[in-house]
């Protein structure tokens, strides 16, 4: 019995005597976070979200050794990533000394960077010292990007490009621990430091203030200056998950419960440094080079105020030597001079592929750095006519771009914009035509390819027997393409696309502006009188028709088949008005169907003894009609005639005004006649 107590004193004895060596409870060692941090900071712009695993040796409360293994995963608020992968090892005496090494990683929009970083550390009960150095890997720049204009000089153009590099460096910090009270555990930091490359230096300080709120919550705010990235403020939310039990803090002889605490918690803190990779810009300037040849684009200048060389510090003053002086693929570009028409009345005629471009607009210039936007160099437009010959102002050939001018035609029957055919592709936007003669076109072409005409101002004399844009296919070519948000007033015709011999198109009128059109003719004119087979689409959509003296909109065919939609036009006639809003009919010569959509158009005031919208056939031909939603007011509704033909007509839904049929028309299925695709 008295063997059995005695055993049991022992026991107990031990038992205490273990409790005698422990100083309590410390924190998780291995943890989970999730952070987020805005917004801005030293080398990148905008806030991120963190996921952090912090893993270490789980008996290392036991020992002096406390090696660890830190990942990070990063993603900015555009979606951009970023991440550390980092080892080290730390040693508890009588401070806490580390090192610690990292791999980091970062994508920007540019370019994916990589570094290698080193850290050492010591940290005390209260007071902390750290050090950090980076050293960028592998590809260090980003290749040139966002091209501006910087100047131009001689006959060239010079334009600024931005590149991105990452930055070697190094911070460092001290920092001290205070608490407020057993569930808020304060440190305060703060240091300076250094990144460098490609000649740009940052050179700041940082300093921070976090409260760890429980084991659970984390704040931090933090502040920084420099000489680059200037004045920086960030806040920053923790939301910690602990893995696993806290652990016992085993009594070191050598220091006080207390530090031996304190030393513990510093174990398995964070390390601080810069996590995301620094980066920087800046720009560098080139000539700027046409991707089409290989080589710098050449600018010929013209001001009639100047003299001699062509080039930007000395201008040609007439158009004619640049004319004469220019080859293919050059810019002309044009100042207003002394506002006349001094030097310019003569008209020009272009060379393949050059760009005539007035100086009073903001002109773009495809380069092999990215299309480059030029402000414009004048406050006014230059002003061309010509007063010679057959008096065409702007006679082009294949390629031109033409832009930024005011014309003024002033001889009979000339235009403004001129090709005579076999030319292919052209962009003509932006320019002022207003002429002085009787009658006269303001862009005539004909062609193939892409024909681009847009935002142009085109005014007619009161009722001009002319057209304001007139489109004609060579024979058997196509044209692709668009006519756009152009402001046609006071010509008969405004816009027509001539489509004969053989010619088809795939093309778009919409966004036009027409006003005051005369009597004799339609304010948009689609079709052809002959042709082989072969389909062409077209659509003549958003279109804004005011003041007609005579019809909106016809549309016919006299060869090929044709795919037209028509919608969202708006069509106003005057009490003078003539004829339909929307005229659509064949001709005996039609080899192929007219297959037409027409749909949520606004239509006033048709003529007296017209329609809103008519259509009909001549002759053995087909037209395929779906006609929903359209609204005719202020005068008779809608005629739909068959002859000798085939007039197939989809369900009518949606229309108002009234109706009339002749002949035989046959209803379809929805769906039947659409062939837009």
């Amino acid at each position: 019995m008295d063997r059995k107590i005695l055993y049991s004193l022992l026991a107990l004895s031990s038992i205490m005597a273990d409790d005698s060596e422990q100083c309590g409870l410390t924190v998780m060692p291995d943890r989970l976070t999730a952070r987020h941090i805005e917004s801005k900071g030293i080398g990148y712009n905008q806030g991120y979200t963190t996921f952090e695993g912090f893993f270490t040796n789980p008996n290392w409360t036991q020992g002096s050794l406390v090696p660890f293994l830190d990942l990070r995963g990063h993603v900015f608020n555009n979606g951009k990533m970023a991440a550390n992968a980092g080892i080290g090892l730390r040693y508890i005496s009588s401070m806490l000394w580390g090192v610690n090494a990292y791999y980091d990683y970062r994508k920007t929009e540019h370019q994916n960077y990589n570094q290698v970083g080193l850290g050492f550390e010591s940290l005390g009960e209260v007071w902390d010292f750290r050090a950090n150095g980076y050293f960028p890997v592998g590809r260090t720049k980003s290749h040139f990007y966002q091209p501006k204009f910087h100047a131009f000089k001689a006959h060239n153009m010079i334009i600024s490009l931005k590149r991105e590099f990452d930055m070697a460096g190094t911070n460092a910090e001290v920092g001290a621990h205070f608490s407020g009270n057993k569930y808020v555990d304060l440190y305060a930091a703060a240091g300076p430091y250094y990144f460098s490359g490609k000649g740009k230096n940052a050179i700041g300080g940082q300093g921070r203030l976090y409260g760890k709120i429980g084991d659970y919550l984390g704040l931090e705010v933090r502040g920084s200056y420099d000489n680059l990235f200037k004045g920086i403020v960030q806040g920053e939310l923790s939301i910690i998950i602990p893995l696993g039990g806290k652990k016992n803090v085993a009594h070191n002889a050598n220091r006080t419960c207390s530090r031996d605490r304190a030393l513990h918690k510093r174990a398995y803190q964070r390390i601080d440094r810069q996590e995301i990779i620094v980066t920087s810009h800046k720009r560098k300037n080139r000539v700027a080079i046409n991707p089409a040849t290989g080589q710098p684009w050449f600018f010929w200048f013209v001001n009639n105020t100047s003299h001699s060389l062509g080039t930007i510090e000395s201008p040609f003053p007439t158009l004619a030597q640049a004319q004469n002086a220019s080859s293919p693929n050059d810019v002309i570009y044009v100042f207003p001079g002394d506002g006349t028409t001094t030097g310019m009345s003569l008209g020009i005629t272009l060379k393949n592929n050059q760009k005539l471009w007035g100086s009073g607009i903001p002109q773009k210039l495809s380069t092999t750095q990215g299309t480059v936007k030029i402000p414009a160099q004048s406050s006014t437009s230059p002003k061309l006519t010509n007063t010679a010959g057959a008096g065409n102002i702007v006679t082009l050939m294949s390629g031109n771009e033409v832009s930024g001018l005011n014309l003024s035609p002033r001889v009979n029957n000339s235009n403004a914009v001129f090709s005579s055919g076999g030319i292919t592709d052209l962009y003509v936007h932006n320019n002022v035509v207003t002429g002085t003669a009787s009658f006269y076109s303001g862009i005539n072409v004909t062609g193939s390819g892409s024909f681009v005409i847009t935002d142009n101002q085109i005014n007619g004399v009161t009722n001009l027997v002319g057209r304001g844009i007139f489109i004609i296919t060579d024979p058997n070519a196509l044209i692709t393409g668009k006519t756009s948000g152009n402001a046609i007033n006071a010509f008969d015709t405004s816009i027509q696309i001539s489509l004969d011999n053989g010619g088809s198109a795939d093309y778009v009128i919409s966004n036009n502006t027409i006003t005051n059109t005369g009597p004799s003719s339609n304010s948009i004119v689609w079709g052809n009188t002959a042709g082989t087979p072969g389909r062409s689409n077209g659509y003549i959509i958003n279109n804004n028709l005011f003041n007609l003296q005579n019809g909106g909109i016809l549309i016919f065919t006299g060869g090929n088949s044709q795919c037209i939609t028509v919608a969202n036009n708006q069509i106003l006639g005057t009490p003078a008005n003539t004829s339909n809003g929307i005229t659509i009919r064949t001709l005996v010569t039609s080899t192929g169907p007219l297959n037409i959509s027409v749909f949520n158009n606004t239509i006033d005031r048709p003529a007296a003894g017209f329609f809103g919208v008519q259509a009909f056939t001549v002759g053995a031909t087909t037209i395929c009609l779906d006609l929903k939603n359209n609204n005719v007011t202020n005068g008779t509704g809608y005629f739909l005639a068959n002859a000798l033909g085939t007039f197939n007509l989809e369900p009518l839904l949606g229309n108002s005004g009234s109706f009339s049929t002749s002949g035989t028309i046959t209803n379809v299925t929805d769906g039947t006649c659409f062939c837009n695709d």
